[in-house]
């Protein structure tokens, strides 16, 4: 069976794969500038606790 589309109607397919794939690049960015955020949300809070350790060793002579 061979199907046969108009103009308009390919077109209109066109448009909304393309749309559709510019919805899934933008939710992986997001995706993305998320996971990079809770890294550098967890490298702040390894060096806020190092530097704490650091301290309390050097308050306490160690």
């Amino acid at each position: 069976m061979v199907l046969l589309y108009g103009k308009n109607s390919f077109k209109a397919t066109l448009v909304k794969k393309i749309s559709t794939i510019e919805m899934y690049i933008n939710r992986k960015s997001e995706i993305i500038n998320t996971a990079q955020r809770l890294s550098f949300d967890h490298s702040l809070k390894e060096l806020a606790m190092r530097y704490e350790t650091q301290t309390s060793n050097a308050k306490a002579g160690i």
